[in-house]
């Protein structure tokens, strides 16, 4: 039996918390007798105090803790204290809470703070800055949070110390399992709708992989890559997960830590275990790490300068998982983002090959989605014999008119598919070219959702409508009858992705797949 130490240091607000994470580890650990995990209380300890405890794991501490008795170790001298009674510093598992949202220069600076203290307390230690210490700061505000992320942080740390009786290749697999599992089941319980966007989009990842032409050990790489692309969620608040709206500049900033934040965590676990490397290799990191990353390093459009990290620099597995990230946002229907339709998802992968996707990514993944929805009984050649009267999707029409016809060959088309069939990848197209999904977690698809939500954006955004000349300032009466026809036109006549399934359905049978 293995045995784990975890010290906490707070205010008492900060107690409730700390009691979840224990509650939650006892539970856990209990019922396989593999691991125990005491939690110690070391505010306003001695150091004296804090060396007859023994070793110490982890320690548990909210960043903006202030301590008021001057008499006391305060915090930033109880994790000096803490460190210097490790023989080698990065055996310390750091977990830094936040009552406040959390930044990316929030968290490099508490970074910066640790290996400082690594300095101070080991100075004969070169090179500190190459020491993976294990190291995440989350913003912590609710209990729901708390347990979300003792599932997917605090558990997953611990994994590479578990004690698995097995062999190494055998053990190592168990450790990337149990971590997987972890992973989806917390980020299930912070976000539902996260949970089942990271199994579509392994799946998609998986798919894309294959046709580019990746052999079997890249591919199982980046299907784990994609499953745990959104581990650094887990520090994300909920209510910017949760957000109804689109995401303001100050929201959008935070949520673009995740994915550094994710392959900091998972870089730091396999200092612990280096077989781990094996399966969470550098390639596998830099692929959570960048897959947000744009092709042409302009994702911050506020930025004059684009991003270093851009081009081939960014990896391959990190440029396959954009592209998949990108096709479930797309054809999936948020609280803030109406899907689009066949027709549409494939403009935008046509359109943004070179700016936002690598160009073979892009083009992998245009081909994977012409083979499913033929398997469907639909003609990815024929869905394209018209183009688009708008001037703007006309060049991307084109553009793919050719793309499909040059490719003709390589999809096989189901002349007879079982009425309401799903593709090998868990989707078919609804009547109007929607994507609806099969299994736990799929995507949710209610045209009356879209429907009022794309009333709301339009209102707020009257630029977005056709019907409004360049120029004509209407009152808001007048945009909001505008919005409402607009989305009639989108959601109600659904005319475009109706004639396109139209055009490209081969099949003879019912066309309603539902009946």
């Amino acid at each position: 039996m293995a045995f784990f130490k975890i010290a906490t240091i707070g205010d008492t607000k900060d107690n409730v918390y700390f009691e979840v994470a224990q509650q939650l580890l006892a539970q856990g650990y209990s019922e396989n007798d593999l691991n125990e995990i005491e939690f110690v209380d070391i505010t306003g300890m001695t150091k004296d105090d804090i060396e007859e405890l023994g070793p110490v794991h982890g320690v548990m501490y909210f960043s903006n803790t202030s301590q008021d008795n001057p008499d006391k170790l305060n915090k930033d001298e109880l994790l000096k204290t803490l460190l210097s009674l490790h023989t080698v510093p990065s055996d310390l598992k750091l977990f830094a809470l936040s009552h406040e949202p959390v930044t990316s220069e929030e968290q490099n600076k508490e970074e910066e703070k640790i290996q400082s203290y690594i300095k101070e307390e080991f100075p004969n230690i070169k090179n500190t800055e190459n020491l993976s210490m294990f190291l995440s700061l989350a913003n912590i505000d609710t209990p729901e949070a708390m347990v979300a992320y003792t599932h997917g942080i605090i558990e997953t740390a611990f994994v590479p110390d578990f004690e698995y009786i097995d062999s190494i290749e055998s053990q190592t697999k168990q450790k990337v399992d149990k971590m997987l599992e972890l992973v989806t089941s917390s980020l299930e319980l912070k976000h539902p709708y996260t949970a089942g966007h990271v199994e579509r989009v392994s799946v998609f990842a998986e798919a894309i992989a294959r046709e580019m032409g990746c052999n079997d050990k890249e591919i199982d790489d980046i299907v784990i890559a994609a499953k745990l692309h959104d581990i650094g969620k887990l520090i994300i608040p909920d209510r910017i997960l949760a957000s109804s709206k689109d995401l303001d500049y100050n929201d959008r900033k935070q949520m673009d830590i995740h994915d550094k934040a994710g392959a900091q965590l998972l870089e730091a676990l396999t200092s612990y275990d280096t077989n781990l490397t094996e399966k969470l290799s550098p390639e596998v990191l830099k692929g959570i790490k960048h897959h947000h990353k744009d092709w042409d390093g302009r994702h911050d459009k506020k930025s004059e300068i684009p991003d270093p990290i851009r081009g081939k620099k960014i990896g391959k597995y990190a440029t396959i998982i954009a592209v998949a990230d990108c096709i479930d946002a797309m054809v999936s229907q948020r609280a803030y983002n109406n899907p689009k339709h066949i027709l549409d998802t494939f403009r935008d992968l046509w359109s943004n090959r070179e700016k936002q996707f690598e160009p073979a990514a892009a083009e992998a993944a245009i081909m994977v989605l012409g083979k499913e929805i033929a398997s469907l009984g639909y003609d990815p050649v024929k869905m394209f014999s018209e183009v688009s009267s708008n001037p703007w999707w006309g060049k991307f029409d084109l553009g793919l008119q050719n793309f499909f016809n040059a490719n003709a060959n390589e999809f096989k088309v189901n002349e007879h598919p079982e009425p309401g069939t799903y593709s090998s990848l868990g989707f078919r197209l609804t009547e109007q070219g929607y994507f609806e999904f099969n299994g736990k977690n799929a995507a949710q698809l209610d045209p009356e959702i879209r429907y009022e939500s794309e009333i709301r954006f339009l209102t707020t955004h009257p630029d977005k409508i056709g019907s409004i000349p360049k120029g004509i300032t209407l009152s808001p009466e007048e945009i909001k009858k505008a919005a409402i026809a607009q989305a009639k036109d989108k959601f109600i006549k659904q005319d475009e992705g109706t004639r396109a399934l139209d055009r490209s359905r081969v099949y003879q049978i019912e066309k309603d797949i539902h009946q």
